[in-house]
């Protein structure tokens, strides 16, 4: 029986791995009958496309939050036409997120919390920015995958990552 659980996916390199390891892992969870909510806080919006949504309005992502926005509306169930698989969707405009709202480190683990009952699984896309967002999510879990190749330019800044993963 799978516990509750949170999980970040980060890594300061691109091109690892992150989102396609994200949408396997929430996908597969969903598949297994879980109920599993893919939060993608990459600009790059990778996973909100990968999932289907190429010209979603930013009004509809967290690219427009502010401190007190409700995330429920945002929430796409079912996306790629999976049971249980909902996505809370990105835009290009979260590089322009009001980072005054991210400055405590837990603005997302509190707007999350109603969310913990309902799913057996939270994911999260990260950027490769390790910024505000990314500490965010970072705050939100309670686990962290860090994608990496076995090539130089992956592995070079891990012990940053690590260092940073733990403060």
């Amino acid at each position: 029986m799978m516990k509750k659980a949170a999980i970040a996916l980060l890594n300061a390199k691109g091109g690892v791995g992150k989102t396609t390891g994200a949408i396997n892992i929430a996908s597969m969870a969903a598949a297994l009958g879980k109920k599993v909510l893919i939060c993608d806080l990459d600009p790059q919006m990778n996973a909100t496309q990968q999932l289907g949504f190429d010209n979603i309005e930013p009004a509809r992502t967290l690219a427009e939050v502010t401190y007190d926005s409700e995330l429920e509306p945002l929430i796409i169930h079912n996306v790629a036409k999976i049971p249980g698989l909902d996505l809370l969707p990105s835009h290009y405009q979260l590089a322009y997120l009001d980072e005054g709202i991210l400055q405590t480190g837990t603005w997302l683990r509190r707007k999350l919390a109603p969310f913990r009952a309902r799913y057996d699984l939270i994911v999260f896309d990260c950027s490769v920015h390790l910024g505000l967002m990314t500490r965010n999510a970072l705050a939100a879990s309670n686990g962290i995958l860090i994608p990496t190749q076995a090539e130089k330019h992956s592995v070079m800044g891990l012990p940053h990552l690590l260092a940073r993963s733990r403060r």
